[in-house]
């Protein structure tokens, strides 16, 4: 196995000098759109608003890495924040949160 076997960024990273200001305005244009929808999805979730950040700070990244398809658009979905409420309404209760 090679290290751009587990790393596959490893592989078009060196190409990003040619499209950074793209990837830029890409980004922040898609920060724009998720910021509203994340809060909304961890609201649908019955999670805190700033849970929403986490999951969109933090997926992307991961999938912007680690991603199969140069086309991929991962960040918070409806269908994801719905599954996320029926597991943790089991186990979260707002009461036992520390502040």
């Amino acid at each position: 196995m090679s290290l751009k076997q587990v790393f596959p960024f490893l592989d078009w990273l060196p190409l990003v000098k040619k499209t950074w200001k793209d990837d830029l305005i890409a980004g922040l244009t898609g920060t724009i759109i998720v910021i509203p929808q994340a809060v909304a999805f961890a609201l649908i979730a019955g999670m805190p608003p700033v849970y929403g950040f986490y999951i969109a700070m933090v997926a992307p990244i991961i999938a912007a890495l680690w991603g199969s398809s140069y086309h991929l658009i991962s960040g918070p979905t409806t269908t994801s924040s719905i599954v996320v409420f029926a597991i943790i309404t089991k186990y979260y209760h707002p009461e036992n949160e520390i502040d």
